[in-house]
């Protein structure tokens, strides 16, 4: 039965691997693969996007909002630098979508069909947003969205950030943004502005702290630093891969957002951080607005140690390598984006829904047991499960959450580009996450065992000269 079990997952491999490679037919490449220096950005539109409502009266019984039924999703483009020119492409066939320049902070929206695999390719770093649900792509929406945002350099770790926000809710009497997190890697004073240059908000942070800053959602935001910070905006009910300070999204330091709604059973039972790691290594998780330790515990290599991590913002540190993926309930549904360096391995865990990853290059992916090569714009369907994952070029995936009943209603998430993915912030030097106090009371007990004697001959002194 193994056996034959085996062989079938081998059969759905070799199967995807053959799609994989019409992804990318020669023609194609060349036509794709035009621009230099470039940074490339693709993504995979949900092929389901709408709301279901339960019925009333019947329990477990669910009906399609027609209202909320949506044929395409939209692809923001921000401007990081003055002059960047963008070329988006759909996949597989390589047919051009559009070709635009932007300036910084100009923004350029583009509609991608349901189920469309698409491709953008700037000559500079850019911002870029994959949205869905909503009518049109406008200021003061609802949203629940899970994603950490890439700084203008195109790595998550920065000092400068031009974001669209995408965390926030309507209300019938006002708009509220849902608090983007700011994470401090230095001491930092962030300034946040508006596209039209004023001020928003002006903070001060020590290292290793948050700080929670409303914005509108789908408003353009910059945010600027004076040492390195991460953005971040985080739902309960959004899935979300969490980027590692160093660099990519395997390594052994992490900041965050916690849940701590996450703590009871009920409605809450499915939503949980999957800590995966290839070797065995102790993990320590620690409170950012304490300071102090939350929980230490063992990640055993090719393990799924899932946890359920009960503060607001957290901070986990790592003494192997692995992969933080806060994971939701089926039926929240929403999608998160991932990636791997060069050379790098992990163990994924996903959820019900699909799976790609994108390569920019031709590339040799090992997935479990099998190797396939993957042509230059190749995506490869990752099936359900627990899988180890390597890879000899940067490559990306995004994860789809969505039960097989269900639609996404809305969703949203930061592209990050395979550049970005690579990019290496070993140079940051960074303070503990956790400072040991020093021992105060054998200091002060220290401190009055010496007194005594010096006060004691102070004391004779002043007698000798008193005589």
């Amino acid at each position: 039965m193994r056996q034959a079990l085996h062989l079938a997952f081998l059969g759905v491999i070799l199967a995807t691997s053959l799609v994989a490679a019409s992804y990318a037919r020669p023609e194609v490449r060349a036509a794709v693969s035009a621009a230099e220096s470039s940074y490339v950005y693709y993504g995979y539109v949900p092929s389901r996007i709408w709301r279901n409502v339960t019925v009333p009266g019947e329990v477990g019984a669910y009906v399609i909002d027609p209202l909320s039924v949506r044929d395409h999703a939209f692809v923001a483009v921000v401007g990081d630098d003055e002059g960047t020119n963008v070329r988006a492409y759909l996949l597989p066939e390589g047919t051009l979508l559009d070709s635009f320049r932007l300036d910084k902070l100009e923004t350029r929206v583009l509609a991608v069909r349901n189920g469309s695999f698409f491709k953008l390719v700037s000559d500079k770093p850019a911002s870029v947003f994959l949205v869905g649900g909503l009518r049109e792509l406008a200021p003061a929406q609802t949203l629940w969205v899970s994603t950490f945002y890439t700084s203008v350099e195109g790595g998550y770790a920065g000092r400068e950030f031009i974001i669209t926000a995408l965390q926030g809710e309507v209300t019938a009497v006002y708009v509220i943004g849902f608090p983007h997190r700011i994470y401090a890697l230095e001491e930092s004073t962030v300034s946040v502005w508006t596209r039209n240059g004023t001020k928003h908000r002006e903070l001060t942070l020590r290292a290793n702290t948050a700080m929670e800053v409303p914005l509108v959602p789908l408003e353009v935001y910059r945010i600027e630093s004076t040492g390195n910070i991460m953005v971040q905006a985080a739902a309960q009910e959004a899935p979300c891969f969490y980027p590692a300070v160093r660099g990519g999204f395997v390594g052994s330091l992490f900041y965050g957002a916690a849940h701590p709604w996450s703590a009871g059973g009920g409605e809450f039972a499915q939503r949980w951080f999957a800590l995966t790691s290839a070797e065995t290594g102790d993990v320590t998780v620690v409170d950012l607005e304490f300071q102090k330790r939350f929980r230490e515990l063992t990640v055993n290599a090719g393990a799924n140690t899932s946890m359920r991590i009960t503060i607001r913002n957290m901070g986990v540190e790592s003494t192997k390598p692995m992969l933080v993926f806060y994971r939701t309930q089926d039926g929240d549904g929403g999608i998160a984006y991932g990636g791997l360096q060069a050379g790098q391995t992990a163990y994924l865990d996903l959820p019900v829904g699909e799976a790609y990853l994108f390569a920019e290059k031709e590339t040799v992916v090992t997935l479990d047991d099998a190797q396939l090569r993957v042509p230059a714009d190749g995506i490869l369907a990752i099936p359900v499960g627990v899988h180890k994952l390597s890879a000899t070029q940067p490559v990306a995936f995004e994860v789809v959450n969505i039960a097989a009943t269900q639609g996404l209603a809305t969703f949203g998430q930061c592209i990050p580009s395979i550049e970005g993915i690579a990019v290496s912030n070993e140079s940051l030097t960074l303070k503990p996450l956790v400072v040991e106090e020093p021992p105060w009371l054998y200091i002060a007990a220290a401190a009055i065992i010496v007194a005594v004697p010096v006060a004691f001959l102070q004391l004779r002194k002043r007698r000798r000269n008193r005589g």
